[in-house]
């Protein structure tokens, strides 16, 4: 799991959610505290504690992971159809 520590709001409901379907053209760029992978792959994004990039290898399809962050990068996340939930 990723060295960046869960939000302490990372336990509640996601005000909203945000889809993104298929592999990634752009970064996302959108304050979050879960992710969920449809299709998996490596995801690669800046935690939102400390602005610090990290790339968690392997994710598989389907899982949902408590990170808080503020972008997830185009560029070395081969994961695909991302929901973020903010």
């Amino acid at each position: 799991m990723s060295a960046c520590a869960p939000a302490l709001s990372s336990v509640a409901p996601a005000q909203k959610t945000i889809s993104f379907p298929g592999a990634l053209s752009e970064d996302i760029v959108q304050t979050f505290r879960r992710v969920r992978v449809g299709t998996g792959g490596n995801l690669r994004y800046a935690c939102a504690l400390d602005g610090s990039v990290d790339t968690i290898p392997n994710v598989q399809s389907g899982e949902t992971l408590p990170i808080a962050g503020t972008r997830i990068f185009a560029a070395g996340t081969t994961a695909q159809d991302i929901t973020v939930g903010a």
